[in-house]
């Protein structure tokens, strides 16, 4: 007959464990999908960015080879469109959202 009480009563404690475990996770979890989707809009913009310059770049070298005559002289240093130190700061994520 005891062992018949063991069993609800572990179940109880099983239960109330598992609940107070619960109450810590969820919250947790929930405040996670935030940075997480924050993070994923920042990668699409990162890689929009990325796939406009390489397009530019590519429609650029296309458009400079059927354009320019050959020449004998050495080619001239076309300047970089390189983003500043300040833009790409902008777009890293701050140390407290790291995971």
């Amino acid at each position: 007959m005891e062992e018949n009480l063991r069993i609800p009563v572990s179940l109880k404690f099983n239960n109330d464990a598992c609940a107070k475990i619960n109450s810590m996770i969820i919250p947790c979890c929930e405040d996670l999908i935030e940075p997480k989707s924050d993070h994923s809009h920042k990668v699409v913009e990162i890689k929009i960015s990325a796939w406009k310059y390489l397009l530019d770049e590519n429609l650029n070298v296309l458009w400079c080879k059927q354009v320019d005559e050959p020449s004998c002289s050495t080619p001239m240093k076309r300047p970089n469109d390189i983003p500043s130190i300040e833009s790409v700061e902008e777009l890293r994520i701050p140390a407290s959202e790291t995971y």
